[in-house]
């Protein structure tokens, strides 16, 4: 169980698309396309996808409008999509809920493998554990030590049941065996918003939404599983590594759609800035 965890939770930020006809690939796109995110403005999957849209809006020459639609682990937004007509004008930008839902969910409004056709991957997004300044723990086994004397008291926030976050934490309760009262938000950006105010006291973040805080001294950082800030300590435990990308995504493709999906990706790569230029998957 805790290994099939920490395989679900190395999960990413991937692109997908309603289901297209080969047909209108050459003529693809005619008129403005909306990107379905379903979490919150400013969160992580926001920022990921705002950066790509913009390069490739100007690449294609045609306007594209990232729409946020947080809510029910993701499923409000991605129903959205899966319901809108499969002409390429509707995209999603999701990151591990993709994955994690149907384990957690005997029934879906959507068929993850079946209604949507991937196109790339377009980022890795490691967590970081962060406490607000007032908790004193400085490094993991100090906050495991402080868990274990107050089992149930400390408070942490995530951006929502069934996300990467969510799942990150419990692996983590499990591993160290310990209980923390969780709270959850509607996104990345509320629970940041709260770990900032004292309303919790630890978050584990994605390391986009977190850093700038950490930097301006209003948080404070204890593990991460790519420890590019001198404040952070990688937690080096077998099973331990979660991130919001999922694995082989980059990659993951059914093979009707392969020419769709080469046409985006080449695309979206070109004329790209090496801080959006995304991974292929054809």
């Amino acid at each position: 169980m805790i290994r099939h965890l920490s395989i679900i939770i190395a999960a990413g930020c991937t692109v997908l698309a309603g289901t297209l006809p080969a047909a209108a690939a050459d003529s693809y796109p005619s008129r403005p396309i909306r990107v379905i995110v379903p979490q919150s403005a400013a969160g992580s999957t926001d920022v990921a996808a705002r950066a790509l849209t913009d390069r490739l809006s100007e690449s294609l020459k045609q306007n594209i409008v990232v729409d946020n639609r947080p809510g029910a682990g993701s499923l409000n937004g991605t129903e959205m999509v899966a319901k809108a007509a499969p002409d390429g004008y509707t995209l999603l930008a999701i990151a591990a809920s993709l994955t994690i839902t149907p384990a957690m969910h005997s029934k879906l409004p959507f068929g993850p493998g079946t209604d949507f056709a991937p196109i790339t991957q377009i980022a890795d997004l490691p967590h970081i554990v962060v406490v607000h300044p007032s908790v004193a723990a400085k490094n993991i086994p100090e906050l495991v030590a402080l868990l274990k004397s107050r089992p149930g008291q400390i408070t942490c926030g995530y951006s929502g049941i069934g996300t990467s976050t969510h799942l990150a934490i419990e692996l983590f309760q499990y591993m160290s065996q310990t209980k923390m009262l969780l709270v959850p938000y509607k996104g990345g950006t509320p629970a940041m918003t709260a770990l900032l105010g004292g309303e919790v006291q630890v978050n584990f973040a994605a390391r986009s939404t977190a850093l700038p805080h950490i930097r301006a001294g209003k948080l404070r950082a204890l593990a991460n599983v790519q420890p590019r800030c001198p404040s952070c300590r990688r937690w080096r435990k077998p099973g331990s590594r979660a991130t919001s990308t999922p694995p082989g995504s980059d990659c993951w493709r059914r093979q009707k759609h392969r020419r769709r999906s080469s046409t985006a990706c080449t695309r979206s790569r070109s004329g790209s800035s090496p801080a959006t230029r995304s991974r292929p998957c054809c």
